[in-house]
């Protein structure tokens, strides 16, 4: 039996602990209260329209954020309240494309470190992820420098055969697909997928592609799970040095573990090429060579092999990523019935066209066909944040952003801009020729400048020219090849875009009903086109 004083401090001890309880309860809550009515009534974008929670709390679009829907919600509030909204305390969205080269051209933006922090996949920071201060860019600027030459379009010129050859294989796999099915049906995501992981892997480290594409197909599922980390890194920043974190079960320890396969793969590749034995030269020709043997004129220095590693891995998941889900989703508007019509003209428009670069890229329905899948199917839809520097007009509006805001736009956003492009949902090659009934009262130049899929400024992506010659070179040899039409297998939101920074078809899948259009052998022709005979004048 307790005694009678231990009785009586016990009783005494228990209200002090509640009463200190509900002192801290209150102080929290009164916090909140002032923080909420200083957001809502005299802070510097308090006039900016928006939901009533985002101006509260930034949390208001996490559960979008897991929902992968954000940037459908960013749409929807932009439809609603203009071209400027309050989408967190201290962040607005734009719309007007106008402002894009405003924001990420100005070198007084920075890149907002919450964001991109994550994307520093071990910790020592890659060109993606890197973010400085106003007036210091060298650590991007020497990462960027380090690797640019092998993004050019000399350099590019020289893996020109490789990608055709990648083409040809994807569309061989195609067939072989179609040809195992009773219904000539094959399903294409995976093969896609694999064709841009297989080129970047080429361009990156000479790495010998086997004819089974099982060992590619992993190497993309792992880079299609992990995204889930860059946003739980963002929430939880803990997650990042967390050494059991492959062990946490659901979901997400899955994409860790997608993770920890990712890097371990693209560790192998980059060891394979550092002990391979050849010419100085030819293996300059190669990124790996510039991320393990060149100096960094920023660190003054070599990259040891975890910083090389970082940014080899980068390089794989936006390599493999933008250009692949592009080529996905062009495949998937002209294989739907209304897009039936536009695979033919294209066919038509090539048939008297060359092989050559130089004469591809001419080609105007050509061309506007892969325009409007930039459009309409941008692979990057989130919202890529910087910090305003310096305050900040919001064109034909009264609205000023003070420095230390931070802004945003969206790919998915602007390139819907009806006005710009009328019928914005709807894809119509046609819209990007002269003459077009849709842009009889639009300037072509200006829906020019608002198309952004690679960004622009000096943190635009850097593999533009390999991905833009991966799809003028990729895309005639396939529609030349093949006929293709979207198979009744597929439902009506299979190819729904979920916002995982890269785009994420929902379905995971794309059944296509195929026909071969020429013969299987090889031509002497395109032998020679292999070999990079005729390809540039």
């Amino acid at each position: 039996m307790l005694s009678l004083t231990e009785t009586i401090g016990r009783s005494v001890q228990e209200p002090r602990a509640a009463t200190v309880c509900c002192v801290i309860l209150g102080i929290l809550l009164i916090n909140c209260l002032v923080k909420a009515v200083y957001r809502l009534w005299f802070h510097p974008l308090r006039r900016i329209p928006g939901p009533f929670l985002a101006k509260v709390t930034s949390l208001y679009f996490v559960p979008s954020t897991f929902k992968n829907d954000r940037v459908y919600r960013l749409r929807a509030l932009h439809n609603k309240h203009g071209p400027a909204v309050r989408v967190g305390p201290n962040e607005v969205s734009l719309s007007d494309w106008r402002m894009y080269r405003r924001i990420y051209t100005e070198k007084t933006t920075l890149k907002e470190p919450r964001f991109y922090n994550p994307f520093s996949f071990l910790g020592h920071g890659n060109v993606f992820s890197v973010t400085t201060v106003f007036t210091d860019t060298a650590d991007h600027a020497g990462r960027r420098k380090l690797q640019a030459k092998t993004y050019s379009q000399n350099e590019i010129r020289f893996h020109a055969s490789e990608i055709l050859e990648r083409t040809d294989v994807l569309i061989d796999r195609l067939l072989k697909l179609a040809t195992d099915s009773p219904t000539q049906t094959a399903d294409a995501y995976e093969m896609f997928g694999a064709w841009g992981i297989e080129i970047i892997c080429k361009v990156l480290t000479d790495t010998k592609i086997p004819d089974d594409p099982s060992e590619t197909i992993h190497t993309l599922k792992a880079l299609e799970s992990s995204p889930p980390t860059f946003f739980a890194n963002i929430l939880m920043p803990l997650l990042q040095t967390f050494k059991l974190r492959t062990s946490i079960p659901g979901p997400l320890g899955h994409a860790y573990r997608a993770f920890a396969e990712w890097e371990r793969r693209t560790a192998s590749m980059l060891k394979t090429f550092q002990n391979q034995s050849r010419d100085p030269d030819e293996k300059r020709q190669f990124g790996a060579a510039s991320l393990l043997d060149a100096d960094n004129k920023h660190l003054g220095r070599k990259f040891q092999f975890r910083e090389a590693l970082e940014e080899a891995m980068g390089i794989l998941l936006a390599g493999s990523g933008v250009s692949g889900h592009t080529f996905l989703y062009l495949t998937y508007a002209l294989a739907r019935p209304e897009g039936r019509r536009i695979q033919g003209r294209l066919r038509k428009e090539l048939e008297g066209a060359g092989d050559s670069l130089s004469e591809l890229t001419a080609l105007p329905y050509l061309s506007a066909v892969i325009k409007e899948t930039y459009r309409v199917f941008p692979a990057i839809m989130s919202t890529l944040p910087r910090i305003l520097g310096q305050s900040l007009e919001v064109v034909d509006t009264d609205i000023i952003l003070p420095p230390g805001t931070v802004v945003g736009m969206q790919n998915y956003v602007h390139h819907r801009d009806p006005v710009l492009f009328p019928k914005p949902d709807m894809f119509i090659p046609e819209r990007w020729l002269e003459g077009h009934e849709l842009n009889q009262d639009i300037n072509l130049h200006d829906a020019n400048a608002a198309l952004t899929p690679y960004s622009v400024g000096s943190r635009n992506c850097m593999g533009q020219t390999l991905a833009k010659t991966e799809l003028y070179l990729s895309v005639p040899r396939f529609v030349k090849r093949l006929d293709f039409s979207l198979s009744s297998k597929m439902k009506e939101d299979d190819m729904h875009m979920r916002d995982l920074w890269a785009v994420l078809p929902k379905g995971r899948r794309l059944f296509l009903d195929l026909k071969p259009l020429v013969s299987q052998a090889r031509s002497v022709r395109h032998l020679a086109t292999l070999y990079g005979l005729c390809f540039f004048h």
